[in-house]
């Protein structure tokens, strides 16, 4: 990467945190590394902690999903590596034939998550395969980042033991959600 063109690197953070296109500000990234850190501490401090990961049973769109559950900001990883999004304590069931009892979410073998539920000793197999009577509903992340939503799967997530929290490499998050803004549009 070339150097950050000659301007204190105060200045460039203070013109850098008032670019309102998301994704014109996460481009400056690949600018310079000043840049990539400017970005990176911009999006740590202000944009994360405002996102909002929303878990969706099916459906294109929230309004066609019949069990919906908001997540919002929890914490950043000692290391700033990773994020964590909770509140699992409050779905939404636009359904009366989606009602969840005894809901455990849990991330099986192929990466997926899923919110089991049924009678307390078909939910502690937590198994989504189950033949048991057991609901599965798979759960498709929907990031939502200012004016930017995209339904997308996280990277590296992973789920706490106690199945009310996420987490997932934020950088590598970002860098697909963008990636899809900029097919979506037409620059890819």
């Amino acid at each position: 990467m070339a150097p950050a063109p000659a301007l204190p690197s105060e200045l460039w953070y203070e013109i850098l945190v008032r670019q309102s296109d998301l994704l014109h500000l996460f481009q400056c990234r690949m600018v310079c590394s000043t840049f990539r850190d400017h970005v990176d501490r911009i999006f740590q401090h202000q944009h994360i902690p405002r996102m909002t990961i929303v878990l969706g049973s099916r459906g294109r769109s929230l309004q066609n999903n019949a069990f919906v559950m908001f997540m919002d900001f929890s914490r950043f990883s000692k290391d700033k590596l990773r994020v964590s999004f909770r509140n699992w304590l409050c779905p939404e069931v636009r359904s009366p034939s989606h009602r969840m009892q005894n809901a455990v979410a849990i991330r099986n073998s192929d990466g997926h998550l899923w919110l089991i539920s049924g009678a307390p000793e078909d939910v502690e197999s937590l198994n989504p395969n189950s033949e048991r009577r057991v609901r599965r509903l798979l759960l498709i992340p929907i990031v939502r980042l200012g004016d930017i939503e995209h339904r997308m799967e996280l990277p590296d997530v992973e789920l706490a033991e106690e199945g009310d929290e996420l987490s997932f490499n934020w950088r590598r998050m970002l860098h697909k959600l963008f990636c899809w803004e900029i097919e979506k549009r037409g620059g890819g």
